[in-house]
């Protein structure tokens, strides 16, 4: 199951793609009954959906589903860039920087799937050092089901992207949780802001993380980085603190 979902996050398994269960038989060199197996649970989890006319697809991409994945991606990543930055590794700052490199060598050459890939590295040097293996396993759920095919095409998105990817490697580099879950919120919510504003659909809420009158994101208490060094157990405080200032800048409208 986690190679079929493997492929799907890499990209080489497109969203609405047709899967052709006897062909990732011989692919991964195993029965037919694995293969089936990991698909009744990748339907479960959403990834992929079975039909008795259509066969098996990877799950497409709906406005509700983004607007989801967006708002559980929020919740998430902001706390685990905290968390696991308290637990970074001597060279683990060193194997993000080489990611971003191989990012943009991929890009340099139009190379779809190595921009994705090196992508997906870099953020997981992240967040494999959270020490919580649910978290991670989450994670990996959530970003199956983001739409990287629509965002990766985009215009200017990846020289934007890569300059948010700087942003967290500072904050790697320096071991700040506060300035590395605030950079993560910064690019999750330009992420999906540019996805919205590309795919032309507009909401009473423009952003789905607004709900009343606030728009609320997680942060870290207001203690300073410094406080919390050599916490390998990440013990900063995190906290749900309303915001009112934060707004996506395209209004975008539903097709």
């Amino acid at each position: 199951m986690g190679l079929i979902r493997d492929l799907i996050i890499s990209g080489e398994l497109e969203n609405g793609a047709k899967l052709d269960q006897a062909e990732l038989a011989r692919k991964f060199q195993i029965s037919l009954t694995p293969v089936r197996e990991a698909l009744r649970q990748l339907e479960a989890e959403g990834l992929v959906l079975g039909s008795a006319h259509k066969g098996v697809r990877v799950s497409s991409i709906d406005v509700e589903s983004l607007e989801n994945v967006h708002v559980l991606r929020r919740l998430v990543e902001p706390f685990a860039a905290a968390r696991a930055t308290l637990s970074l590794g001597p060279d683990d700052a060193a194997m993000a920087a080489e990611c971003l490199k191989r990012l943009e060598r991929a890009d340099s050459r139009a190379d779809v799937l190595g921009v994705r890939a090196a992508n997906y590295d870099f953020h997981y040097v992240l967040y494999s050092r959270t020490g919580l293996p649910l978290i991670e396993y989450v994670l990996k759920l959530l970003w199956a089901r983001f739409p990287w095919d629509v965002l990766s095409v985009v215009p200017g998105r990846i020289k934007e992207s890569r300059a948010e990817h700087k942003e967290i490697l500072s904050a790697m580099e320096r071991r700040d949780p506060v300035a590395a879950a605030n950079a993560v919120d910064v690019h999750l919510v330009n992420s999906y802001n540019a996805i919205a504003a590309h795919l032309h659909y507009d909401r009473q809420a423009a952003d789905p993380f607004r709900f009343g009158s606030a728009l609320w994101s997680w942060g870290i208490g207001d203690v300073p980085a410094a406080d919390h060094a050599g916490d390998a157990a990440g013990t900063a405080a995190v906290t749900p603190r309303a915001k009112t200032t934060r707004r996506p800048k395209t209004a975008v409208k539903r097709r």
